[in-house]
C-alpha cells in the first residue's frame, strides 16, 4: 500500500507561508513600537534635564536663557504628546496585525485537524490492508 500523502499540503504549506509574514509583520511592528517607547523615553529625560537645568538658589539670573529653556520645554512636550500619539497609532496597528496573525494560526490549524483526521482514515485503511494480507497468508500456510 502506499505511504499516505495528504491532499491539502499545498494549502497547508501556502498557510504557514503566510502565517510566517504575518508573524515578521508583527515583529517589525513590535520593533517599532519599542523604538517609539525608547524615543519617547529620551524625550522624557531631557525634559527632565531641561526642567532642573535652569538657574540655581544663588546663581545669577539671565532672563534670555531661561526665555530659551522655556522654549525648549514646551518643545520637548509637544514632541512627547506627539510620541505618544505615535505610540497609540502603532499599538493600534500591532492590535490590527495580531488579529491577522490569530486569524492565520486559525487557518494553519484548520489544515492541521484535517490532516490528521485524513491521517487516521488512512491509518485505518491501511491496517484494514494489511489485516487482509496477514489473514490471507495464514489461510494460505495452513490451508483450510
Amino acid at each position: 500500500m502506499k505511504r499516505f500523502k495528504f491532499r491539502f499540503a499545498a494549502v497547508k504549506d501556502q498557510r504557514q507561508v503566510i502565517l510566517d509574514q504575518k508573524l515578521a509583520k508583527k515583529a517589525q511592528a513590535l520593533a517599532e513600537l519599542n523604538h517609539a517607547f525608547a524615543e519617547k523615553q529620551h524625550l522624557e529625560q531631557l525634559y527632565q534635564q531641561t526642567l532642573y537645568g535652569g538657574a540655581q538658589v544663588g546663581q545669577l539670573f539671565n532672563a534670555q536663557e531661561e526665555t530659551w529653556r522655556q522654549l525648549r520645554l514646551f518643545s520637548l512636550r509637544e514632541e512627547i504628546q506627539s510620541a505618544e500619539r505615535k505610540i497609540t497609532e502603532y499599538e493600534e496597528r500591532l492590535n490590527k496585525i495580531q488579529e491577522e496573525v490569530t486569524e492565520a494560526h486559525r487557518d494553519l490549524k484548520a489544515m492541521e485537524v484535517i490532516e490528521e483526521k485524513d491521517r487516521k482514515e488512512w491509518r485505518h485503511e491501511y491496517n484494514v490492508h494489511q489485516q487482509k494480507e496477514t489473514d490471507e497468508i495464514n489461510t494460505t500456510r495452513f490451508g483450510r
